[in-house]
């Protein structure tokens, strides 16, 4: 019988086809949504498939399991769920769980055994279920690896240390000695996080996500812990007390933070100048109710000097109020890529200060969405470009990206323009559509 030609090939390129096969992010629903799941596809076209699917671990260790209250299907999920885990070998799992099954269903049971035998490198999900396996040192093997958690607190969390075998209120917990990345969720008012967290090695954590935090003190409470921090994500509820405005949080490794909030903006300026952050290259600020400041962007010029300036990366979103690029530009020198979410205002001197380097003379990728001169944008570009390739644009950083939003209809209107652009100036022009925006040069 002759071969197939994908016999011939090396063992190690077909694994690496298997493995290009795989959902985005090489997350696989268990149950499958769609009618079939891509290991079990491959696993079942030939036997040399079979054993080079079966010898490719990759593709078995990383699942999102969905557990409904439906015995048929929960015993379903849990049997595909012990197949993947047994396939994936040594390898330490990536599991997300969604259930709405209480504690003391015998599924969840049977899913504390299978997590008891099974080493973890990431646990998300609606994670009280993982609570009790956290509180009982004898899970301590399935979470020496584990370097992600995700964490969710609401007002009926509980646990039922009778479940667990002994009290909770011990030395008990798991060590989690290669925790690094942690998310949790705060849902409830009052927390005593240090006494519900204690498992948590908080100085060894390089990156912190804080979501639905009612307390801001508590924010600054669990920050003054993670001294190692270089990410942190914050989302912020509650009005800042002025009684903690005055303290001051050294996070001296920390280069990237994003805050998001619905309160007014000042109350992001009053956290975010409690942070000494010294090594700070990106800052995202997403703001969505309350006054705006009435001097503007004018804010940039107060605290927050000293962060602003060194700053590489900056996001910010607003989307009912009028941006001005000059602004933002004046105050971060140090600029590479700058990302505006709301009505962008970008005037002729400002267009021309850019693309001569007199502003923003290290930019090269920038973002706007509502964007009030499309046409003024492309032109700024197509000349910082034509002065990079000059004598005395050669400190000049030429576009690498440029992302704007664009009414449908444009779309066709700038095509020419742009296609010209990247084939002769090797920069990447993307128009995204939207519904309407205002254009002042193309307006009139």
């Amino acid at each position: 019988m002759t071969s197939s030609p994908s016999d011939r090939l090396p063992i190690e390129i077909v694994q690496k086809i298997f493995i290009s096969c795989l959902p985005e992010n090489n997350r696989t629903f268990l149950p499958p949504k769609k009618d079939y799941v891509v290991q079990l596809v491959i696993s079942q076209v030939c036997s040399i498939w079979r054993l080079i699917a079966l010898d490719t671990l990759q593709l078995w260790d990383n699942f999102i399991l969905s557990v409904d209250n439906d015995r048929q299907q929960a015993e379903s999920a849990l049997r595909l769920a012990s197949l993947w885990l047994h396939r994936a070998g040594s390898l330490p799992i990536t599991l997300k769980v969604w259930t709405d099954l209480p504690q003391h269903n015998s599924h969840i049971q049977d899913l504390y055994r299978l997590i008891s035998s099974h080493r973890f490198k990431s646990l998300a999900g609606n994670l009280q279920l993982y609570w009790l396996p956290l509180h009982n040192s004898s899970y301590e093997g399935s979470f020496a690896s584990l370097d992600s958690l995700y964490l969710d607190i609401s007002e009926e969390f509980s646990v039922d240390s009778s479940q667990a075998g002994r009290s909770l209120d011990g030395d008990n917990y798991c060590q989690l000695p290669s925790l690094r990345r942690l998310h949790i969720n705060f849902r409830c008012i009052n927390v005593s996080w240090k006494g519900v967290l204690h498992m948590i090695a908080w100085h060894q954590l390089n990156s912190l996500t804080l979501h639905s935090v009612v307390k801001v003190s508590t924010i600054i409470e669990i920050m003054c812990e993670c001294k190692a921090l270089v990410e942190c994500n914050l989302l912020l509820v509650s009005h800042p007390n002025d009684d903690f405005v005055s303290r001051s949080t050294s996070l001296p490794h920390l280069r990237s933070l994003k805050l998001s909030s619905l309160l007014p903006i000042s109350d992001l300026i009053k956290v975010l100048s409690t942070f000494n952050v010294p090594k700070l290259t990106s800052l995202e600020l997403t703001f969505g109710g309350g006054p705006y400041i009435p001097s503007g962007t004018e804010w940039l010029s107060s605290q927050l000097d000293a962060p602003f300036r060194q700053l590489q990366e900056f996001t910010f979103s607003d989307p009912h109020h009028i941006l001005n690029v000059r602004l933002f530009l004046h105050r971060m020198p140090s600029l590479r890529k700058l990302t505006l979410h709301g009505n962008v205002s970008l005037d002729r001197d400002t267009a021309t200060q850019i693309s001569t380097g007199r502003l923003g003379r290290h930019i090269d990728t920038i973002s706007f969405w509502s964007c009030r001169s499309v046409r003024r944008v492309l032109d700024m570009a197509e000349k910082r470009q034509e002065n990079v390739k000059s004598a005395e644009g050669r400190k000049l950083a030429p576009f690498i990206h440029v992302r704007l939003a664009c009414p449908v209809a444009w779309g066709e209107k700038y095509k020419e323009k742009i296609d010209r652009l990247e084939r002769q100036h090797n920069v990447r022009i993307v128009l995204d559509p939207i519904m309407a925006v205002v254009d002042s040069d193309d307006s009139e």
